[in-house]
Formats: structure tokens, sequence, C-alpha cells
């Protein structure tokens, strides 16, 4: 890893830490298609997913409680 890839990071920790990240890129649904064969967890499982298969995630907005 090149030095200008930790001073990137470094950079961007200090901003988040002083000011913050300000808003932030959402989406409530994306996809993707993975080339070869691809584990994938769900609730504890996991599975075996073949490459090629077209998969789809839906984000639901606060539907896990958390502690803070």
């Amino acid at each position: 890893m090149g030095t200008t890839r930790w001073w990137r990071i470094l950079g961007v920790a200090i901003r988040a830490a002083t000011t913050g990240l300000g808003p932030q890129p959402s989406a409530t649904r994306y996809g993707f298609t993975p080339l070869g064969p691809t584990p994938l967890e769900l609730d504890g499982e996991v599975l075996a997913l073949d490459g090629g298969t077209p998969v789809c995630v839906e984000v639901a907005a606060r539907a896990l409680a958390t502690i803070s």
C-alpha cells in the first residue's frame, strides 16, 4: 500500500473526528452479480452462492434495535 493512501485515510479520520463527515450517500436497495462462487452469510448461516447468480439487497431502515 502506498503512502498516499495512508495520508488520505488519516485525513478522512481526522475530519470525521473533528467536524464530522456530513451527509453520506444512502440507498434502499442495491444489486450485484458475483463473478464466481461466493460465500454468503444470512442470519448466521453461511450459504454457497453460484457465480452469475443475480443478488438484490433491500435495506430496511431502523429494522434492528441497537444499544447506544
